[in-house]
């Protein structure tokens, strides 16, 4: 079954809250939450053990999925496969692996994702394992070494950078042949001014072509929600599942965007 899960930033116990409320509040379908696991200098936020015990105590995505980002890079691959266990015995449906940006970009991290998978054996029972797909980089990053994780049975789903553009899809039929369309999580987001646009095009390599045109910041938001909406349209058709990141826009863009997406052309 076709499953949208939203992708909230885990600031605090209280702010996560009051955001789940919010959406909840809103008149939108979805099935679960989506969780990073996020490290910055300076700036604290929750650890996904911190979300486990949330959910364990009931204060935390009630009646929903819930989706945790593990990053591997801190850790050696047997304590990123003690961590995915733990989170298998507590409430958790889908354990993220990512490798996580570093703070040196200059330092190869100890332990990618891959790595971890190569230390896993056999399927982890009671969560799923999903790993991140590079939709931007040359071949998808590692993905061929994902791939290898997806044959064995190991890994069950993805979740993709955001697609900014319909056209992106047009590279999924060849590149996730190993995994059901619903177990395909698309990445859905908008940008809300110039600034944002320019970060993904060259922090994350996405080619200008795909992000929304314009000159005037509410311009760019304007075609950017436009360009959300028409892409997670063509993703249901498609019959894939995705996330929506909500990231700096407003919870009002956010209901935009579903309403839109629910009342514009069949393709």
């Amino acid at each position: 079954m076709q499953e949208t899960y939203i992708e909230l930033v885990p600031r605090s116990g209280e702010s996560l809250q009051t955001d789940m409320q919010r959406v909840e509040s809103m008149n939108i379908a979805f099935q679960g939450y989506n969780l990073p696991e996020l490290k910055r200098p300076k700036t604290s936020f929750l650890t996904p053990e911190q979300m486990m015990a949330m959910r364990q105590q009931g204060e935390l995505a009630r009646g929903k999925k819930l989706a945790l980002h593990l990053r591997t890079q801190e850790r050696d691959v047997a304590q990123n496969i003690d961590r995915i266990h733990h989170l298998a015995h507590h409430g958790v449906d889908i354990a993220l692996l990512v490798t996580g940006d570093a703070f040196d970009p200059t330092q190869e991290p100890a332990t990618c994702a891959h790595n971890v998978l190569e230390g896993i054996q056999a399927p982890i029972e009671n969560i799923e394992l999903a790993v991140g797909a590079d939709l931007y980089m040359p071949e998808w990053g590692r993905w061929r070494r994902k791939n290898e994780a997806m044959q064995r049975g190991i890994v069950s789903a993805t979740f993709t950078q955001p697609v900014f553009h319909p056209q992106v899809l047009e590279t999924f039929t060849e590149n996730t042949r190993y995994l059901s369309p619903e177990k395909i999580y698309a990445g859905i987001t908008w940008v809300t001014n110039g600034k944002s646009r320019d970060y993904w095009q060259t922090m994350n390599n996405v080619p200008s072509k795909y992000l929304p045109s314009g000159e005037a910041d509410d311009t760019i938001r304007r075609n950017s929600i436009s360009q959300a909406a028409d892409t997670l349209k063509l993703v249901r058709q498609q019959g894939y599942s995705a996330y929506v990141m909500l990231m700096r826009g407003s919870l009002e863009d956010l209901q935009e965007i579903f309403a839109t997406a629910e009342n514009i052309r069949e393709y």
